[in-house]
């Protein structure tokens, strides 16, 4: 998917573009103009995404409490959620 995204991205007809191009934004222009203006969907679709993304990591720790032979399952957990508490 990246590559076509990529070939798609230096293909230039007809119009002048310097650089590359973002085709995903463009295509996903008249969503995010949707939640830029929805702004209550928006929070919400923010909150349900991040509470499916602690799930999936509390059932990854489990696994690794669980079942895991290496530690590099708790480095990746550490990393992530260090990286996300910053950004």
């Amino acid at each position: 998917m990246c590559l076509i995204v990529s070939y798609y991205s230096v293909d230039v007809k007809g119009e002048s573009v310097h650089g590359v191009r973002d085709i995903v934004l463009l295509d996903t222009k008249a969503l995010n103009d949707w939640f830029r203006e929805d702004i209550s969907r928006r929070n919400t679709l923010l909150i349900v995404c991040s509470g499916l993304l602690d799930t999936m990591m509390l059932v990854a720790f489990y696994r690794f409490v669980r079942y895991a032979t290496t530690y590099r399952m708790l480095m990746a957990m550490i990393v992530f959620y260090t990286l996300r508490a910053i950004v």
